[in-house]
This record gives C-alpha cells, sequence and structure tokens, in this order.
C-alpha cells in the first residue's frame, strides 16, 4: 500500500481515537490505500490499530458491547494514549420509517435510556447532563440517539423510551464515550449507520451483513472529514 502523508514534526500531531463496538464493525485498514503501516495492539477491550494519517496519529479500536465496557475502554485509551479527539462510529437500530437502511447520520443529541429515578428526568444519572450533544458542526437536528445496555428490538420498550425522552435511532456505546470525554474536556463525534427497523423481524444474517457493509461507509467518511 502507498502511503501519501508527509511527515510531521512530532509536536503537531494530533492523537486522536476513532472507536467502534461490535468486531462486526470493524474494516481492514488494508483497503485503504493511504494507510502504509499500522501497528496492531490488543487491549483488554479488543483489538486495535495505531497508524498515521496527515497530521493525525489514529488509534482505531475496538471498545466491546455496552456502556461498561465502552467507558473504560474509552477512559482507558485517553490515558495510555494521550488522545485529545474522540470519533465513534456504527450500526443503530431506528424506528423511522422515513430512514434507509445504510443510511449514514449525525445524530444531535445523546441520550440515555436506562437511567431512571423519582427526582430527575427520565434518562440522566443524579446530578449528571440528561443529554450530550455531536460535536460535529453539522448534525441531522431531527434526528436524536439513544443508548442503553439492553438491545432495543420490541415494541413495548420502544414507545416506553420515546414517551419520555424523543429518539429514533439506537445503539450501546455512544452516551458513554460522549460521557467520559465530557469528563476529560475533549471532544466527541459520533456518526451511525441504520442496520434494522426495530419489530421488524429482520433476520440475523440480514441485520449483520447491514453492519459490516455499513462500517466501511462510516470509516472512510470519517477520514474523509479529517
Amino acid at each position: 500500500m502507498k502511503n501519501n502523508n508527509k511527515s510531521t514534526n512530532s509536536e503537531s500531531i494530533v492523537n486522536i481515537a476513532i472507536l467502534f463496538a461490535d468486531e462486526l464493525e470493524f474494516v481492514d485498514l488494508k483497503q485503504f490505500s493511504f494507510i502504509n503501516q499500522a501497528n496492531k495492539v490488543t487491549t483488554p477491550y479488543g483489538i486495535g490499530y495505531i497508524f498515521n494519517y496527515k497530521q493525525y496519529k489514529i488509534h482505531y479500536f475496538q471498545v466491546a458491547i455496552g456502556l461498561i465496557n465502552a467507558a473504560a475502554a474509552c477512559q482507558y485509551l485517553i490515558d495510555k494514549y494521550k488522545i485529545t479527539q474522540v470519533y465513534n462510529y456504527g450500526a443503530v437500530g431506528s424506528n423511522d420509517i422515513y430512514l434507509d437502511l445504510g443510511s449514514i447520520l449525525y445524530p444531535d443529541k445523546i441520550y440515555l435510556c436506562d437511567a431512571q429515578t423519582p427526582w430527575y428526568d427520565f434518562g440522566q444519572t443524579p446530578k449528571e447532563k440528561k443529554f450530550y450533544t455531536n460535536d460535529f458542526d453539522f448534525t441531522n437536528k431531527n434526528i436524536n440517539l439513544g443508548s442503553s445496555n439492553a438491545f432495543i428490538y420490541d415494541l413495548d420498550r420502544l414507545n416506553f423510551i420515546k414517551k419520555h425522552i424523543n429518539v429514533s435511532i439506537f445503539d450501546m456505546e455512544a452516551f458513554a464515550l460522549a460521557h467520559v470525554c465530557f469528563k476529560n474536556k475533549i471532544s466527541f463525534k459520533t456518526l451511525k449507520y441504520v442496520s434494522d427497523f426495530i419489530a421488524k423481524n429482520l433476520s440475523y444474517e440480514l441485520v449483520n451483513n447491514n453492519i459490516k457493509n455499513g462500517a466501511k461507509q462510516a470509516l472512510n467518511q470519517i477520514f474523509n472529514l479529517l
């Protein structure tokens, strides 16, 4: 593979992370001709690769599925590699019939779907933020993302959540990543793609294929935005 990157002074290199959760969302970096060499590393949460692109040192890592894994892995990477920007991509389920499978989305707000107390709004952990905003300069203002430790697959749970918060796409990591980035005072940018529609009974094989097919498009979009 050719490398079209110019050498940069080490002091000007920006350490960023590009994070995904599901191993099906991993993209073989050999598909990108501009990546000359990527060093493989292993963390307690999954595989990772480190490589240079433009003025960035990119840390491309799996954080594993679930909010706890995502938060722990994100903090681990920030501490170990001095990350100053975090990007996230991944598949989402949706209840919005006007979205297409594979659609790339830039959610505006990111909510937690699990927290519930008598004293705070639904989705708000006591004394923490009710939601986080996506740090992209452009977002889909009418689309908000909900994150949960539970896979949202039935209409009863979906309707209960939507009664309290305005969300139309769902994942299992973004809120945790946004929370850790906020606490560390670094930017968090997420883009998502639709892999399935909630309660539409798409086959397991079809959903997995949608996850794999959307991943390269999403990762390539991040590279284009750098």
